[in-house]
């Protein structure tokens, strides 16, 4: 049923949409039901719209500073010795240091990391972290 898978995808809106709905249809009041569906139907959508966003590779949102920030060189190469690891093992793990990217080397370079590592392009992550390194003078074994 709806309301089932629902609850295990953790889709927690469809899932009361559902059972509200099938409550308004046992009970049989009509009026009700079109009120109910309607709010099924936005929960669904909601639903196949993130599902579709996973099809599409796009990643979720994530809350990261917009410019690029001074850093201590042996953070920073720390940092970037900590991601090239992950993206030498191809480690999915990468994705949730990939904010930091925008604080070290700037937006378009976290941006283009993003779109590498949500197609599992680790190998191409890793090659343009690498070249990032260089050009902006931070020798790293990466």
């Amino acid at each position: 049923t709806t309301k089932g898978v629902s609850g295990n995808l953790g889709a927690g809106e469809l899932q009361t949409a559902a059972l509200a709905l099938e409550a308004g249809i046992q009970g049989g009041a009509a009026g009700d039901c079109e009120a109910l569906l309607t709010g099924f139907s936005t929960a669904l959508s909601a639903v196949l719209d993130g599902i579709g966003q996973l099809d599409e590779g796009t990643p979720p949102p994530v809350d990261i500073p917009a410019e690029r920030v001074d850093m201590d060189t042996a953070e920073v190469k720390e940092f970037v010795d900590r991601l090239s690891g992950l993206l030498r093992d191809a480690d999915m793990e990468s994705a949730e240091h990939l904010g930091r990217v925008r604080t070290v080397f700037g937006a378009e370079a976290a941006t283009t990391l993003e779109a590498l590592v949500s197609k599992y392009d680790f190998e191409g992550a890793l090659a343009t972290l690498t070249a990032l390194t260089k050009e902006h003078g931070f020798l790293s074994e990466a």
